[in-house]
């Protein structure tokens, strides 16, 4: 979930697409990526930009999945089995899903997270290794002091800052006593 605080659209992801809420009307109107983008129904995670363009993942089927841009206008899609279609980009995971993707305003690049571990920051032009392949992000987050965040359903938390992740286990805390 997240919202474009200039215009007030909210955006969803979950199965089926990535439904828009129009704050005018509080109409919704769901975005099939299957039909615009060759991603697949489920889209994983989603980010805008402060200008409200929209970054999605997407999972699931072979040749279907990787990440897509919405500039409000079209859709583009990032994967590695583009089938030669027209605004295709280049894809720097070994398969074609992503799970996690944030926008990062202190750089204006886009952090991915795939599956099975690997974080990759797109510049708009190429792609940076941020590496983090010993756990699985499922969730990517930046901070105000422009700090990249990664959690995973497995209680790992993780933060990119100075060119190097600190991860920390949290099941350490498992058992202790509970913060109200």
């Amino acid at each position: 979930l997240d919202i474009d605080l200039k215009t007030g659209t909210v955006w969803a992801s979950g199965d089926g697409g990535a439904p828009r809420r129009d704050p005018k009307t509080g109409a919704w109107q769901r975005y099939r990526i299957t039909n615009c983008s060759q991603g697949d129904n489920f889209v994983l995670d989603l980010s805008l930009t402060p200008s409200g363009e929209l970054w999605t993942t997407a999972n699931i089927g072979t040749g279907v999945g990787g990440f897509q841009h919405f500039n409000g206008i079209n859709w583009r899609g990032f994967n590695q089995f583009n089938y030669d279609l027209p605004g295709s980009g280049p894809f720097p995971f070994p398969s074609d899903s992503t799970q996690a993707i944030t926008y990062r305003r202190s750089n204006g690049h886009v952090a991915i997270a795939m599956p099975g571990g690997g974080v990759q920051e797109w510049t708009g032009s190429e792609y940076v290794d941020l590496g983090l392949y010993n756990w699985y992000p499922t969730r990517l987050l930046e901070d105000s002091m422009g700090h990249l965040w990664a959690g995973s359903e497995d209680t790992m938390i993780g933060v990119y800052a100075d060119g190097e992740w600190k991860t920390f286990d949290l099941s350490l805390f498992a058992g202790g006593p509970a913060i109200d």
